[in-house]
């Protein structure tokens, strides 16, 4: 097992689900929950309540806030 800059940096990520199709699968809140969190800073995901959450987000920073199940 290898320590990586990498490694660390996306530990705490959400694997992604697999899906099968579009409808049921990409634009499910299953799906979306977990790419909306993935692209949030550490710092952001660590935070110790929903005040302090709220303070550090920069708000929407990402095409998928652009998809249309995403609104």
């Amino acid at each position: 097992m290898h320590d990586s800059a990498s490694d660390m940096r996306n530990s705490m990520n959400i694997v992604m689900p697999k899906f099968s199709t579009i409808k049921y699968g990409k634009n499910s809140i299953l799906y979306t929950s977990a790419k909306l969190w993935n692209i949030l800073n550490n710092e952001t995901k660590q935070a110790i309540n929903i005040m302090t959450f709220i303070m550090l987000w920069n708000g929407p920073t990402c095409s998928c806030f652009n998809d249309t199940h995403v609104r």
